[in-house]
């Protein structure tokens, strides 16, 4: 089950922030996320204070649990790039081409794979021959 916990950013990429009854606050990738009310209210009041390096994204407020854990958000992102793969290659609108019409285009004039080396370096004596 997952709960949402209010977000603080840094602009720094790791930060220690300590509260007054001496807990750090890790800031990891910039982001620390609490549901704990002093914490909140310590957190909001260096935010409102100016504190350099400490602020409230407007577009990020909370987080839900279950992406607090980096790892977790990184696996999520992994799992719906791979669905997303998945779904465009089979998906039947998606146009290949046609092998045969290919593969045809590309042997005319090789009737035997005896031919295929003299074609291949660029010969054409006996090619008459390979065609007919």
């Amino acid at each position: 089950m997952s709960t949402m916990k209010k977000l603080y950013k840094s602009h720094l990429p790791t930060c220690i922030y300590l509260f007054a009854n001496g807990k750090p606050a890790y800031f990891i990738q910039g982001k620390y996320a609490t549901d704990i009310e002093t914490e909140v209210t310590a957190l909001d009041a260096e935010v409102a204070y100016g504190h350099p390096h400490i602020y409230i994204d407007a577009a990020e407020t909370e987080i839900d649990t279950k992406y607090v854990d980096p790892m977790e958000a990184l696996r999520e992102k992994i799992i719906a790039d791979y669905k997303a793969q998945e779904a465009a290659a089979i998906n039947p609108a998606r146009d290949m081409g046609s092998t045969e019409s290919v593969v045809a285009g590309k042997l005319k004039g090789i009737a035997s794979s005896a031919n295929v080396n003299m074609m291949a370096s660029g010969s054409t004596s006996g090619a008459t021959s390979a065609a007919g």
